[in-house]
């Protein structure tokens, strides 16, 4: 697996959010469904790309315990704002 690490403080995520947990692998396919149901990524002002980010985070403990999964685009803070969609 591939991955990239990125450190540019102009960059965020902007999207949607869940608490989730692997025991329940229908929830974490709701969230994915709705982001694209909702079209989420398109709906983004200031996107840095196309590129679809996933964030797991905040763990109550370990992999076996919810956690909260982010599904979202990159939003660059310092670009020129554009007008919301």
């Amino acid at each position: 697996m591939n991955y990239e690490t990125i450190d540019d403080m102009r960059f965020t995520i902007a999207g949607i959010a869940a608490r989730v947990s692997n025991g329940k692998p229908d929830d974490i396919g709701a969230l994915w469904q709705r982001f694209y149901a909702e079209d989420v990524a398109t709906r983004v002002t200031n996107r840095a790309s196309d590129d679809i980010y996933s964030l797991y985070t905040e763990y109550d403990s370990d992999f076996s315990q919810p956690y909260t999964l982010a599904v979202s685009t990159g939003h660059c803070t310092t670009c020129a704002q554009a007008t919301p969609a």
